[in-house]
């Protein structure tokens, strides 16, 4: 069983050896340590063996001094395939050119995906990766994974209490892990305040159970005590009770917009060009001739992936229509009022859902290089009030001195 073990390992070749003097044959490869497997005598001048592949040579040498012919019927095992592959030039190259692809192909971005937000906040996620340079077809060296995390944790409208940034195989993988409030760590019936979850300025104050300590008008930060669940008392110590009641306050969320008072308006000369891109990794190369026009604009976009391809690669069709700049300027009044327009819109995009305006104030001032700077600041009223454990110390009472 060893013997046909090595045998299926090394690889065998299945002879027919011709001659007159075969036994003298069969002698010379005994004495010469040649095994020969399965020896069968076909007629007085034929016979049929076996014999592994890395003695086959030699077998066919002792053959020709004895005058004997030795041909090769066909091979078998492990070694005569190795054997077979390693001949096929055709196929060591076709192997070794997948093999340098796949490798290419494994130092480039093929995908940017974002888990843990949706909609428009995993589109904002991608935006920020493409201004930063990190998008499909980049290098993987030129990734710098903590810059991402630091530069999307400066964000407050992703709301995010971590991101992780890391590589999953050839994607770019941006893990949002949104804040979670603090579990609440009173119970029914225990003790406790009610404190301000956010900055605001008090509109109202409702109180069930417990002493308030805000009226309306005061400016509250976040964590301050605005219902105190205890009460006071002279000759018996504090007594702790559960704050009840509605505290309402004005939240401000303020952006501001620069806008150029001297600008360049884009006339359209009527001429159009389509200009087709193939993009390939990090990539590009014109499918067209070169855009004819010193200025252009956009005006449609057509992005076609390709399929069936190692690398991963895209077609972009582009029409262009050419334009003059034209220098112009916008008085004062138009430049607030399209800056008023755009820091509204940020401001409603940070609006939590379901609250409406209470108010905005609009403020501008001209700066530096022609621009007026607007700000807007978009207040809103909601209840701020939220439960937290009692931060009163119960004192006992005072203890008369006998």
């Amino acid at each position: 069983m060893i013997d046909g073990l090595w045998k299926l390992l090394c690889g065998y070749a299945i002879i027919q050896a011709e001659g007159m003097h075969l036994e003298r044959w069969v002698n010379a490869c005994r004495q010469a340590g040649i095994p020969l497997y399965r020896l069968q005598r076909e007629n007085r001048l034929c016979c049929t063996a076996q014999v592994l592949l890395p003695q086959y040579r030699r077998a066919c040498r002792l053959a020709d001094k004895q005058q004997c012919t030795v041909q090769r019927i066909r091979t078998g095992g492990l070694g005569a395939l190795v054997l077979s592959i390693w001949r096929r030039k055709i196929v060591w190259v076709g192997a070794c050119l997948l093999a340098v692809l796949l490798l290419g192909a494994m130092q480039f971005v093929w995908q940017v995906r974002v888990t843990g937000v949706q909609g428009e906040q995993a589109q904002q996620v991608l935006q920020t990766a493409q201004t930063l340079g990190y998008k499909q077809g980049v290098w993987w060296k030129q990734i710098d994974l903590q810059q991402i995390e630091r530069t999307l944790m400066k964000d407050p409208t992703l709301g995010a209490a971590k991101i992780l940034a890391h590589r999953k195989g050839l994607v770019l993988e941006i893990e949002i892990i949104p804040e979670q409030p603090s579990p609440d760590m009173v119970q029914p019936g225990d003790p406790c305040d009610i404190v301000a979850s956010c900055d605001a300025v008090i509109v109202s104050v409702i109180p069930l159970e417990g002493l308030a300590e805000v009226e309306a008008g005061d400016v509250v930060q976040k964590g301050d005590v605005l219902i105190r669940g205890a009460y006071p008392r002279e000759t018996m110590e504090t007594r702790l009770v559960q704050a009840r009641g509605t505290v309402t306050g004005k939240i401000n969320i303020t952006e501001s917009v620069d806008i150029d008072l001297i600008y360049d308006w884009p006339e359209p000369t009527g001429r159009e060009y389509t200009l087709r891109t193939l993009q390939i990794c990090g990539w590009t190369t014109l499918l067209t001739e070169p855009l004819p026009f010193a200025e252009s604009v956009v005006v449609r976009e057509k992005t076609e992936p390709l399929g069936g391809t190692v690398l991963p690669a895209k077609v972009t069709t582009e029409l262009h229509q050419e334009v003059n700049l034209i220098p112009r300027s916008r008085s004062y009044a138009e430049a607030e009022a399209m800056g008023a327009e755009f820091a509204k819109q940020l401001c409603l995009k940070q609006l939590p859902e379901g609250v409406e305006p209470a108010g905005w104030v609009v403020q501008s001032q001209t700066t530096e290089g022609n621009q007026v700077r607007v700000t807007v600041q978009m207040q809103y009223i909601q209840e701020i009030g939220v439960t937290a454990a009692p931060s009163t110390v119960v004192t006992p009472p005072p203890q008369e001195e006998t």
